[in-house]
């Protein structure tokens, strides 16, 4: 994999998401609280990803939604045209794509992050019927172009 340069959208991208990190974790210190750094690199993630996103004209939801009648949170859904991005709870039939978004700084020693995703998907089509998922990974390093 090539490096990232300034030039690229996924190093502005790694570049805003480090800085509302940083902002979170300063605000943390200063209000006596121990930081959550986990939480607020996942949370950062998942908001620049959105508005990356929504930049390219793509219909996209709030982060943390539900499809009826999933108790299972989603970070983000590709919504059909025309429909609402503001609502917290989609029917499935206004779904496109469930979206899982990863910040590849932040993992888990324990547990294999491919089965946890997989799972997740497995049951959500069979709560939901939507059968459409994605995962996004905000990356340091580009994958190299297929030739």
């Amino acid at each position: 994999m090539s490096e990232l340069t300034r030039e690229d959208e996924e190093f502005q991208m790694l570049l805003e998401v480090g800085k509302q990190v940083t902002e979170e974790i300063t605000h943390a210190v200063k209000s006596g609280e121990k930081p959550k750094i986990r939480k607020a690199s996942g949370e950062a993630t998942k908001s620049v990803i959105r508005e990356h996103l929504q930049s390219h004209s793509l219909n996209v939801s709030q982060n943390l939604v539900y499809i009826n009648p999933s108790t299972r949170r989603i970070h983000l859904l590709g919504l059909k045209k025309g429909i609402n991005l503001n609502k917290k709870f989609y029917s499935s039939n206004e779904v496109s794509t469930v979206l899982e978004i990863r910040n590849n700084a932040v993992g888990s020693a324990d547990r294999n992050p491919n089965v946890m995703i997989r799972n997740r998907f497995d049951e959500l089509e069979r709560d939901t019927k939507v059968d459409r998922f994605a995962v996004i990974v905000l990356s340091r390093a580009r994958a190299r172009p297929s030739n």
